[in-house]
């Protein structure tokens, strides 16, 4: 029996080729282990991330402190402006400016006072009646409010 070189070369070929094939495969195979090892930890690191940033950080937490704060100190400010309403009559600026405004409105109820005695005066000269007359006119006028000496109600 003869052999054929090809034949026979292409089974030790299989062979050789089986028997290469193992350490390329225990090779791949420890690559792709430690592909696996690495994807792992980079599992755990980044579950380790979405832990910390679920998390409220301090700065988170200072903002919430701060913005509850903030709202507590808008509610003194409200109560303190309702008490201080309370006490400003007896604020000094402004007791000084309605003493002030009680001047004006004197000085204007003089004026418009003066203006009226001079109508008055002008209406009695220009009916020619006493103010005797006028008084009795102003009475047929107001009605049972008048009184002598006195603005109406009305006005």
């Amino acid at each position: 029996m003869k052999f054929d070189n090809n034949e026979g070369t292409s089974n030790d070929s299989r062979r050789t080729s089986l028997t290469d094939d193992v350490p390329d495969r225990y090779g791949k195979l420890a690559l792709l282990n430690t592909e696996k090892m690495m994807i792992n930890a980079s599992i755990r690191d980044l579950e380790v991330e979405v832990k910390l940033a679920s998390e409220p950080t301090s700065c988170e937490k200072s903002s919430t402190q701060l913005i509850t704060r903030l709202e507590t100190l808008r509610r003194d400010i409200i109560v303190l402006m309702h008490e201080l309403e309370k006490y400003k009559d007896v604020d000094p600026c402004r007791t000084k400016k309605k003493r002030e405004d009680i001047v004006a409105m004197k000085a204007k109820a003089e004026r418009w006072t003066n203006n009226i005695e001079i109508l008055e005066g002008w209406v009695c000269r220009a009916l020619g009646i006493g103010y005797q007359q006028l008084d009795c006119l102003r009475r047929e006028c107001y009605g049972p409010d008048y009184v002598e000496g006195e603005a109406p109600e009305e006005l």
